[in-house]
């Protein structure tokens, strides 16, 4: 064939491909209604993981890249999440358990009184915050946990020592998790909620509220002493796709510091010396390149987040003294490098870069 042709061909199956996403778009729509009309939830975790499952295989029998497949499973279930969520989102009707989310105005905390309501849960809140809740609101947060299964604290990290101590499990039979990002400032009130016979466990997901589905997505489990409580917690994560870690809790905020307090730091770093350049954010989007443009998006993404979050993440982690004394080490070297005109010294912190990297397989 020539080389019209071809193109010819390629325009023919794009139609083809549009033609049946169009094709599935419309029967998730049937889906959806049908989900509403039985009052089944919107969201199936298992199941989506199940799509991406289907499409990682059949991407490796076809010869296609993982990342290609993966990456359009994402887009499918996203777009059908989105499609189905204009019908009414209904919990089962029995349910499976009562869950109370401490803080569930949050970002975060809608997240999970939103996940947890998917999954079948019966969801209340405990917010003195303001601002409206979809869920019910209560405003005793140790009578509220005496009637819960399940206890999501998702509070200031300074906050969570206090909650524990109103909990005793005379009166509180339930599962009890923080997400706080770091572990800590807290751990020494978790494992004496564990040596009072709470069944507590931490765990801390890696991603943000914006996340459609757990697919791929990290979420790490701390053992607080209870190790019934910690198999509990994974339990409710089993079968969505996502990759669930454990860790104790001082190597969880050893990781944390570098996977976020040195992330945030440098992209805190990148805007504020941008702001400062005295240039205007749309000049520079003018002439951006590739890398840029990934940058930007980052430390965009870093600039529209809760200040006091981020506060937290490096004035409580005690790696943030040894993170911030490497980060001054590395840029002073980097630019005597250039100061001096060495370029083998510069070559050698690139290469140094590269066996970091190479090391390992990629993360995705």
């Amino acid at each position: 064939m020539s080389l019209d042709e071809l193109r010819k061909r390629i325009a023919d199956l794009d139609e083809s491909i549009l033609d049946l996403v169009s094709e599935r778009m419309e029967v998730a729509r049937e889906v959806g209604e049908i989900k509403s009309r039985e009052e089944v939830p919107i969201r199936n975790y298992p199941v989506e993981a199940r799509v991406m499952e289907r499409f990682l295989e059949g991407s490796s029998r076809r010869g296609i890249e993982a990342e290609l497949g993966s990456g359009l499973a994402s887009l499918l279930i996203d777009q059908a999440v989105r499609l189905q969520s204009g019908y009414r989102d209904m919990s089962f009707k029995k349910g499976s358990g009562r869950v109370l989310v401490a803080g569930g105005k949050g970002k975060m905390g809608r997240w999970l009184c939103d996940f947890f309501h998917a999954q079948g849960y019966q969801v209340e809140v405990c917010d003195p915050g303001p601002g409206e809740s979809e869920y019910p609101l209560r405003d005793d947060f140790a009578e509220a946990a005496s009637r819960a299964d399940l206890v999501i604290l998702s509070v200031p990290i300074l906050e969570i020592e206090s909650m524990l101590q109103s909990l005793d499990p005379e009166h509180h039979d339930c599962l009890i998790l923080d997400i706080s990002s770091l572990k800590t400032p807290i751990k020494e009130p978790l494992r004496d909620a564990a040596s009072r016979g709470l069944r507590v466990a931490s765990i801390h997901p890696m991603f943000g509220p914006d996340a459609v589905h757990l697919i791929g997505l990290n979420i790490v489990f701390c053992d607080c002493g209870n190790a019934l409580a910690l198999a509990e917690a994974k339990q409710l994560f089993v079968d969505l796709g996502a990759n669930l870690v454990e860790l104790s809790l001082e190597e969880h905020d050893r990781r944390i510091g570098y996977v976020l307090g040195l992330a945030h730091l440098v992209n805190i770093l990148f805007f504020r010396t941008l702001s400062a350049s005295g240039l205007d954010y749309g000049e520079l989007g003018q002439v951006a390149s590739t890398t840029f443009q990934k940058q930007i998006e980052s430390a965009r993404d870093v600039a529209r987040e809760n200040p006091g979050l981020y506060f937290e993440i490096q004035c409580h982690n005690a790696e943030t003294p040894t993170i911030a004394d490497n980060l001054r080490n590395a840029l002073e070297e980097l630019l005597e490098s250039v100061a001096s005109g060495d370029l083998t010294r510069f070559e050698k912190l690139m290469e140094s870069g590269r066996d970091f990297f190479l090391a390992r397989p990629p993360l995705r």
